[in-house]
Formats: C-alpha cells, structure tokens, sequence
C-alpha cells in the first residue's frame, strides 16, 4: 500500500485546492513511473579545503569521479523531466547556519541560460511572485575558488578566525513538467575553516595563482599552455609532459579531433586524459585539477602568422624581409625595405576588391576576402609561397574567358614549418582575374603577359600604388595529385592547351580546390597612376629568384610534447626546528580586549603555530608559574583564557611565556615570548 499525503498553497482558497489537485496528479505520476522520475538536485560537489593565513581555497575538481556524479545528466531529448546540470554557486555563511547566507560566486555553463526566474509561494504574504533563484552569467564553469576576505564584513580574513563556506550545484529544466521549480539546487552543506599557516616543519612554495613555466620539448606548434597552481599544498614537485592523441574511432562524432593528455613521468601514470582543446586560454577555466594544479590547453587560432620574403635576385635574404603592410595590421616582423629587391621595387602581398570602402587593405580584409568560405581550415596548417622564377607558370583567367596566359611566378604549398626541406613541397594551380578588363595584360609576340594594373591600391596612402591582377591558388584535386613535387601541376598542363596562348584554352578544365583567392602584390610607390596608365620602366612584378612565403599558426599535434615541473612542498625535522622561530601569541599586547572574543567574559589570547604536542608554561615578573597549558592534537592554536591556575582572572602587567614543543623526531624545542596584558576594569561579582 502507497499512501500518499498530499497538501497545496496557493494565494485564496480557490489557488490552494488548484494547487492541491496538481500534487496529486504529480503524485500519481511518480507512483506511476515506479518513482523513478522524481526530479532532483545535483549531487552536492565534494570540496577541499586547503586554509592559509590570508587565503582560502576550495577545490571541488580533483576528484574527476566526483565532478562526473556532479555533473553528467544524459537524458533523451524527448524527456520532459530532465534537469540537466547547469552550474555551481559559492556561498559564505555567518556564524555556521544559523547566520547570515551571502552568495559570493557562480559559475555556470556558457549555453545561453543565465538568470533563473520562477513563480515562488510566499506563506506570509498569502501570494505567488516571480523572482529570480538563479543568478548565472554564462561565466563558464570553474570548479575552484580562491577566497582572500570576508564577503560578509568586507575586511581581511584574520588569522585564527573561523568561517563558514559551501559550494552547491544547480541544475535547469526549461519546460518541466512534474513540478513548477526551473531549477533545484543542491543541500548548503557548510564548511567550517580556521585561517592558519602550514603546519609547523612543512615549506609550501608556491601559492594559489601561481603560473608554472613550460616547455615544448617536440614538435613545432603555435599550440598554448597555461599552468598555475590551484592547490599548493597538494602539489607533488613530479615531472609531467603533456602529450597529443587522435581519436580514431570511426564510430565517433569527433573522429579526427586531437586530444591532450598529462602522464606523470616519476611515476608513469597518466593522470589526465583525452581532453578537448579549447580555442583559448582565458576561454574557460573547466580543465580538471590534479595534483593541486590545472593544465589548460589551446590551439592556435587559424590564422597567418607572418608575411615574409626570403629570397631575391642576389639569393637568400637573412633575415627575412617583410611581405606585407606593418601599418595595415598585417602580422610581419618589420615593413620591407630597400633591401627586400635587388632593383628599385618594394612590394606587399596584399588583397584585391573594389573601391576602398570594400577593401582597406588590411589584414583583416585579406582574412575575410582572401580566406573565403572558411579557407583558413584547407591552408592551416601549411605554409605556402610564390616564387618567381624564368619558366614561370600557365594560368588561366578562370572567371572572365579562359584565356591562357603565362605568369612569371610558381606556386606552392612549402610544406608544415619546413621552409628548408623541399622533399614535401607540392606545386599549386594559379587562376588570375584582371581587375579593370585586360588591365595588366600586354600583348606579345608570346600573348598576354602578366603585369601590374593602372589602378592604385588603398593599402598606402597616395595615388602611387599599383597592383596586379588578382591571383588564386587552387590545391590540385585528388583526381589529379597533391603528392610532392609538381605531378599535380603538370595533369593540370596536360587538360589544358598551352600552345593557344592568349585565346580560350580549355572551357572543360575544373582541376583544383581554391586555398587562397583575390591574393595581389602590391608595388609601394612605384608610380602614380591616377591617370590611368603604368609608366614606361615601372617595374612590372618582383624580379626573378624572388621567394615570397606566407606562413600560418600551426595546431598542435601528435609529435608536440610539452614538459614541465610541478612545486614540492618540503617537510624535514629541520624545517621543524626553524618553525618555532614563527610561534607567536596575538593579540599582544592585550589590550582589555579581542577580535575574536564573542563577549566580554571570553578572553583569552592565542598562542600559534605550535607543533601537535606543545606546553606552555606563564610565568610573572617575580617568577611564579601562572598557569601550565598544554596541547595534544593537530591543531596549531593554544588559547589561554587569561586567569591562572585558580581560575582566576591574572592581573594587568608582563608575563614570560615558556614554550616546550616535541618534533616528529621526539627531539624538543624551546622558546620564551613575552606576553603583555591589560585587562579591562574588574567587576568580581561576574566572577
């Protein structure tokens, strides 16, 4: 027998019994799916605490198996009672709870859903209101929070005090259909903290925030690393390396991704393990913590990284020149120079497009205009060069008529960061269009030749700076070969006619998939053509022998391995013996009263950073012991209630405080402080 009690509050009788009536659907509903559809929180998050003199950290990612309690909630889509996990709050509680409750923090999952709004029955005002119960921000999920002073009263944490925290998870379900409640959220289970320093013996280098240095050990990506420290206590001072794998399951939705994993080299294991690559550093901070550390991993952004010639006519260039506009963002190390030619020209590698509204010649217009319908994901990770060389290359004008025409310079894809091994370069396809008709074509007695157009390009100031007609490079097709070398290259010869020369050569030809289009070189100040005419002895393209490369960010991938060390935490009878050099007593002097007092009848002072077995012994200026206190557990505080071994109240004036602490070793250590006392005016009767 299942009997159910089942109650409603609404704001009139009428909205009670509706209310009532909805129970009990939702009861029978339950009873019906064997209550297996009872809507409920997330499980709570397991936390660590690790406490410092003027810090809290609470760490609730180093047990991956906890997160994923936490955290997965898989649900068909067809499910109307699913709540899926959706973030995490931080709160501080006020003398445990039953004081006050101030959220401090909340991280939840980029995903669109921010702040949570439901109707909420308020008992004393006999009415249902909207209000929010959730306060996410799509800040991304974080799984640990430093704390460096008190929410509640806005000051310092004070070393000795006790706080209060707790870490809840949240969950959300846009439409539910047993309960009203959008989101439910886990118990406030609190966390009770005392501020202290490590414990006596033991040296912690590092603290929360604390980057660690590594290094790229293999391989030659543009790939990023971050790692600092999250817990510093925690950390093991092992050697770690952070590897690549790629997933191989054919089966799988992300087939082909490249994941990142850590091994443990001291001890072999890997203690992390196939993780998605984030697009950037300060994306998220939802990488797992181990070992009192988080590792974050990005991929490059696709992009070019630099725009370079490295050749001219007298040979190579060392170092290279600059490729491309410095001034119009273009990412190269210096703008080109005089030396950049043997002859008189200067040229940029740019991009071509209409008037100078549509294309300022920026490096951003040659992303959007050059790299169209995503070809920054076909030419990532290659890099790729025009040389300009005596045979030159066949090119059609593809987009106007076909025309044959001979250009002075060769393209090629230079391989992965290889720029001095040939063995994997492979030759491309050049498509041209000229920008104003025929423009830079010029009749000879060998046909069209390509040259600069009349026209001024808006990547300088100035009317002086014409360009060439527009260049596209096409990858040859697999039907047609992108092995090294130029087998590619010469199939596509074979499908055209290059005895027409000038004419239409081949309307059948479709060899090549577009990698880079609208490219153009710019010759900087080499003549004004605002009048519409390049002059006589203008030089018409770089002379022959010159190498312009363009190179792009390269992702990370299975031959890139990062190192690093993690900080050791120290712990020796030496550092034992060195930590009584730190007991102190506070507040001293003692001035009729306490911080921490609760009320005029609690005072006391505290000894601290005492070993787990300490004595202390207090005596006055006439060398009569006071009181004898002593200490058997690990905590490093010793309070004396400031009355002697009568329990009676000591006099205002200079005690000596004799201290004998027992090591790990059995071996002691002894110390004498000075404690300075002024009590407050003596009312005996409250003794």
């Amino acid at each position: 027998i299942v009997i159910a009690v089942i109650g409603g509050a609404g704001g009139d009788y009428l909205a009670s019994v509706t209310k009532i009536k909805q129970n009990d659907a939702l009861a029978q509903q339950l009873y019906d799916d064997f209550f297996q559809t009872i809507p409920k929180a997330p499980p709570a998050p397991e936390v660590n605490v690790t406490a410092f003199e003027d810090k809290i950290v609470l760490n609730w990612g180093g047990d991956q198996d906890a997160v994923d309690r936490t955290e997965d909630t898989e649900f068909p889509d067809s499910d109307s009672t699913a709540y899926v996990f959706e973030g995490y709050n931080v709160y501080q509680i006020s003398q445990g709870l039953n004081g006050q409750v101030k959220k401090i923090a909340t991280f939840d999952i980029i995903n669109g859903v921010t702040g949570i709004e439901q109707e909420v029955f308020f008992e004393e005002f006999g009415s249902t209101e909207i209000v929010q119960v959730q306060g996410g921000k799509d800040s991304g999920i974080q799984r640990f929070f430093v704390i460096d002073k008190n929410y509640i009263t806005g000051a310092g944490l004070e070393v000795g005090n006790n706080y209060f925290f707790a870490v809840t998870a949240y969950n959300h379900n846009g439409n539910p259909q047993l309960i009203t409640d959008l989101s439910l959220e886990s118990s406030i289970i609190q966390l009770p903290i005392t501020t202290q320093a490590v414990a006596p013996g033991i040296h912690v280098p590092s603290a929360p925030g604390d980057v660690i240095e590594a290094e790229q050990i293999a391989g030659a990506s543009d790939g990023t690393i971050s790692i600092s420290v999250v817990d510093p206590v925690n950390v093991t001072g092992h050697d770690y390396e952070v590897f690549f794998t790629e997933v191989t399951d054919t089966n799988a939705s992300n087939l082909g991704e490249i994941l990142w994993s850590v091994r443990d080299k001291t001890t072999g294991s890997v203690v992390v393990a196939n993780q998605s690559q984030a697009f950037s550093l300060d994306e998220t901070n939802e990488q797992p913590i181990f070992d009192g550390i988080q590792v974050k991993i990005a991929g490059p952004s696709l992009d070019f990284k630099n725009f370079l010639v490295t050749a001219n006519a007298a040979g190579p260039i060392d170092p290279p020149e600059g490729g491309a506009a410095d001034f119009q963002d273009f990412p190269v190390p210096a703008r080109p120079t005089d030396a950049q030619q043997v002859g008189s020209g200067i040229w940029f590698f740019n991009v071509g497009g209409g008037d100078g509204s549509y294309n300022s010649g920026s490096g951003s217009s040659f992303i959007d205009r050059a790299m169209r319908n995503n070809h920054l994901a076909i030419a990532v990770p290659y890099d790729f060069e025009m040389r300009f060389t005596s045979r030159g290359s066949w090119a059609l004008r593809w987009f106007e008529d076909d025309f044959l025409v001979k250009v002075p310079f060769e393209l090629w894809n230079a391989g992965i960061g290889t720029p001095d091994d040939p063995s994997d370069d492979y030759r491309l396809i050049p498509y041209f269009l000229s920008s104003a008709g025929v423009g830079g074509l010029q009749t000879d007695p060998d046909g069209l030749t390509y040259q600069l157009d009349p026209n001024d390009h808006p990547a300088s100031g100035g009317t002086n700076d014409p360009y060439t007609p527009w260049i596209y490079w096409a990858i040859p097709d697999e039907h047609l070969d992108h092995t090294p070398g130029e087998a590619g290259y010469n199939t596509y010869l074979t499908q055209i006619d290059t005895t027409i020369v000038g004419a239409n050569a081949n309307l059948a030809f479709a060899g090549g998939t577009e990698v880079i289009a609208r490219s153009v070189l710019v010759s900087w100040n080499a003549d004004d053509v605002a009048d519409g005419v390049v002059e006589p002895g203008t030089q018409l393209f770089p002379e022959e022998g010159t190498v312009f490369r363009l190179v792009t960010t390269k992702p990370n991938t299975l031959a890139d391995v990062f190192s690093f060390t993690a900080p050791v935490v120290e712990q020796n009878i030496a550092l034992e013996k060195e930590a009584v050099n730190k007991v102190t007593v506070f507040p001293n002097p003692y001035y009729a009263g306490n911080s921490q007092e609760s009320n005029r009848f609690a005072r006391f002072v505290t000894f601290y950073h005492l070993s787990n077995v300490a004595e202390v012994r207090i005596f006055n200026l006439g060398g009569d012991q006071v009181i004898k206190l002593e200490k058997d557990d690990e905590s490093q505080f010793l309070k004396w209630d400031l009355r002697n071994g009568d329990n009676l109240p000591v006099a205002s004036g200079i005690y000596f405080a004799h201290l004998k602490m027992t090591l790990s070793d059995g071996s002691t250590v002894k110390k004498v402080l000075k404690v300075f006392i002024i009590q407050r005016r003596q009312q005996l009767k409250f003794f």
